[in-house]
């Protein structure tokens, strides 16, 4: 049989507890201090990568030519430029996909252009869609090239591309060669350019490019044939000379009488 416990009894034995707790606090706070593991969260944002640069699709032009063109955008040799090829005066070529940027990393791009003076008014637009770019994603170029009221000539300037976050900055030289409207005139099968020192890319020396241009169709002036020698005149008729006619004779006289 077990004695029970009286009302003394019971609170000698809660003081018992109490005194354990508070003499077990401080050491299971030590424990638990020694056995903690930090965690720290960084909250610095990570580095953007560079774009890369792909050709598109959009074609150059070149009057009196005859295709396949080539597309504007080239590369070489770890350069790109863009050759709108030769165009004629008064026109105008939109080209929706000269360029696409992709972004491989994983900060975002905010996209910005622009064409340096020699060749801004030959643009009426140049856009970059989107131009907010997200990690793994990729914008297009357009460009509309404009030859109304520009004068004959071989144009040479820059676009630039940039990201307004300080990511990169891009320098593309652009060739153009304007001409006359077709008026049976040709336009030679071999064409080469030299781009200006201030249109070449950042950190390449300049070298000297030989762009490809299809055969043009020659356009050569009819010759008219020789015309016929006029026949020669017939002579005139020789008239023979006129003889006096002779006198009648005299008639004959009748005998004189003694």
């Amino acid at each position: 049989m077990k004695p029970k416990l009286g009302l003394p009894g019971t609170f000698v034995v809660a003081i018992l507890v109490a005194a354990i707790v508070l003499l077990a606090a401080p050491a299971l706070a030590l424990w638990s201090a020694s056995v903690s593991v930090p965690l720290s969260i960084s909250t610095a944002s990570q580095p953007a990568q560079l774009p890369v640069f792909r050709v598109g699709k959009s074609k150059a032009t070149f009057v009196g030519g005859t295709g396949p063109f080539p597309t504007i955008a080239q590369v070489a040799s770890g350069r790109m430029w863009l050759d709108f090829g030769v165009v004629a005066q008064d026109n105008s070529n939109n080209s929706n996909q000269i360029l696409l940027i992709d972004n491989p990393g994983p900060a975002s791009y905010a996209l910005s252009t622009s064409l340096t003076p020699e060749i801004r008014g030959l643009f009426s637009s140049v856009q970059l869609l989107p131009v907010a770019v997200s990690s793994g994603g990729t914008a297009t170029l357009a460009m509309k090239l404009d030859t109304h009221g520009v004068a004959v000539g071989s144009y040479e300037g820059t676009l630039t591309v940039s990201d307004l976050f300080g990511t990169f900055t891009k320098d593309i030289p652009v060739m153009v060669e304007v001409v006359a409207p077709a008026d049976g005139k040709t336009v030679s099968a071999t064409v080469e350019k030299q781009a200006s020192h201030t249109a070449e890319p950042r950190v390449t020396s300049s070298t000297r490019t030989k762009r490809a241009v299809p055969e043009a169709t020659t356009k050569k002036p009819a010759v008219a044939p020789d015309p016929a020698p006029d026949p020669a005149p017939d002579p005139p008729p020789v008239s023979e000379p006129e003889t006096d006619p002779e006198p009648p004779p005299s008639p004959d006289l009748p005998p004189s009488l003694p």
